[in-house]
């Protein structure tokens, strides 16, 4: 309900759920996807930066506007969320976790890709043609890689396909051809 109000309020930038692989995973998802490093500091999660990052209980992450960060939290409080600003995209292209002021990862984000999608990598060349699949991972996560992206060859708003009938949808997802959503 918290997230839907937000959305609907366009204060949300982006959303991940954080249970499969924890806070680390999907951290290291959102800098994939928003081709940007992240410097996360784990203090308010607890004493262990480990069970901070790898725990897969329940929870999402937010990214919100910075000017939008304390009044989201507060609003949080008040539906009985437990809400903690934790960090923000960086230029730098790298993945940074730091707890009690000190550095317990960093990696650039090119690095953790290509870790993330070698299996893929490695069926799609069992699977498809070998070449064109080592063609596409070799460029997995590089700086000039421009990631997803959509040009349609209709209008959704004319076509009889479109199940909206006008209506914009809450939230879509995109896929591009052998994303797995992992």
């Amino acid at each position: 309900e918290l997230v839907q109000r937000l959305n609907h309020e366009n204060r949300v930038l982006a959303y991940h759920d954080r249970s499969d692989g924890g806070l680390f995973v999907t951290l290291c998802e959102m800098a994939f996807a928003g081709h940007c490093g992240v410097d996360v500091r784990l203090e308010a999660l607890g004493a262990s930066p480990t069970a901070a990052l790898f725990s897969e209980e329940l929870g999402f992450v937010l990214q919100v506007a910075a000017a939008d960060a304390e009044a989201v939290l507060s609003l949080a409080q008040e539906s009985g969320l437990r809400g903690y600003e934790i960090g923000a995209p960086t230029k730098d292209d790298r993945v940074r976790f730091t707890s009690a002021g000190r550095e317990v990862f960093s990696k650039s984000r090119e690095t953790l890709y290509k870790c993330w999608a070698e299996t893929s990598f490695r069926v799609a060349a069992l699977r498809d043609n070998p070449e064109c699949a080592e063609e596409e991972f070799a460029s997995v996560g590089a700086k000039d890689d421009a990631g997803l992206s959509v040009s349609l060859s209709f209008s959704p708003h004319s076509s009889p396909l479109t199940p909206h009938r006008g209506r914009r949808p809450r939230i879509e997802s995109l896929r591009d051809q052998g994303v797995t959503g992992r």
